[in-house]
């Protein structure tokens, strides 16, 4: 029997079922530690992505759009950019299994490196790649929607209405430093707060692993920039570590 009441007049009224309770279904059978368990992880998840947007909103769109003109070719769109550097990508070379275990015999049980030294030019390719997704995606969620099929004159354009400054082409060394594709693994950066906080100094230099680690842990979510340790680099609050 349905549940209900009377009303004044004596008539029966039928209590409305919960037009959320079907939602709630997922929770039937879990205990309270596994909902508290579902409630830390949300909340991880919702301040994961609270950091990104963060981090997101300190990066200005002319520094993503310069970071990815520098990595296109003319008249190259992103999207033509990727598919040619792609293209150029090539699977690492595993050392086969009779050579392997000649190896360990050899060297009567040392490890060996299976994956071997990785090609610089397959480094930078892949930094390539990754700094010009990263740039193109940003510029989409700041309503760039055609990002990804402008061409790089057009893509100048936007640069030039942004800043209200020529698009200068930077020099090779400038470029590669600001593209951040190196084929040198022992690269040093710096990098210096934009909000004053010690000062404003110079820290630095420190590698590019460790950077990495800093960055991935977050340590970069507020304003800085970095550039690459040598002559003529600029400063840029786009970076890709290695």
């Amino acid at each position: 029997m349905e549940e209900g009441q009377f009303d004044q007049s004596g008539n029966y009224i039928r209590r409305a079922g919960d037009p959320d309770a079907e939602h709630d279904n997922w929770l039937q059978g879990l205990g309270k530690k596994d909902m508290k368990k579902a409630a830390e992880a949300h909340m991880k998840r919702e301040q994961q992505a609270r950091e990104q947007r963060l981090a997101a909103d300190n990066v200005l769109v002319s520094d993503l759009l310069k970071s990815l003109i520098v990595h296109l070719e003319k008249t190259e769109t992103p999207l033509e950019a990727l598919a040619r550097l792609g293209k150029r990508q090539t699977k690492p070379k595993k050392i086969p299994q009779w050579k392997l275990k000649k190896l360990k015999k050899d060297g009567e049980g040392m490890e060996v490196d299976q994956s071997g030294a990785e090609d610089p030019e397959q480094v930078r390719i892949r930094e390539a790649i990754t700094t010009i997704t990263d740039a193109a995606d940003k510029l989409l969620n700041r309503d760039y929607e055609e990002v990804y099929d402008q061409e790089r004159e057009l893509l100048i354009r936007e640069y030039r209405r942004e800043t209200g400054e020529d698009w200068v082409e930077p020099r090779p060394e400038e470029a590669r430093g600001y593209e951040n594709a190196t084929s040198n693994p022992s690269r040093q950066w710096e990098f210096r707060w934009l909000d004053g906080r010690d000062g404003g100094a110079l820290q630095g230099p420190f590698d590019g692993p460790t950077m990495k680690a800093w960055q991935d842990a977050g340590y970069f979510t507020e304003g800085v920039e970095f550039r690459p340790v040598g002559e003529g680099a600029e400063w840029s609050k786009v970076a890709a570590f290695s």
